[in-house]
């Protein structure tokens, strides 16, 4: 099946074939595997972050100035938006993949 397929919409036109279709799908399973591995790296520093900001702001508080204590609880915000979209990275790399998440 070396036919070329064409798929019109609105204007514009793609045209494929089959022999291409292997290796995109070899391409696309790369692309999630990296979507997935930067994820998981987005969320690893975005955890190690906000058990440092907890530390400043929270547990240890007597030892750093306000400003310091100030940015830890910003940053604290910040990382928790980080994790998010590394989760939500994470997820689309394994949708991505194949994967059935519960």
């Amino acid at each position: 099946m070396n036919t070329s397929q064409t798929a019109t919409q609105s204007g514009f036109s793609v045209t494929s074939t089959s022999a291409e279709n292997g290796s995109s799908d070899q391409e696309y399973q790369r692309n999630f595997s990296r979507v997935m591995l930067s994820g998981n790296g987005i969320m690893l520093v975005a955890m190690l972050g906000i058990i440092m900001c907890i530390i400043i702001g929270y547990t240890h508080d007597e030892y750093f100035s306000l400003w310091t204590q100030v940015a830890s609880h910003v940053a604290l915000i910040l990382l928790a938006a980080a994790l998010k979209i590394g989760y939500v990275m994470r997820c689309i790399g394994l949708h991505g993949l194949g994967a059935i998440q519960l």
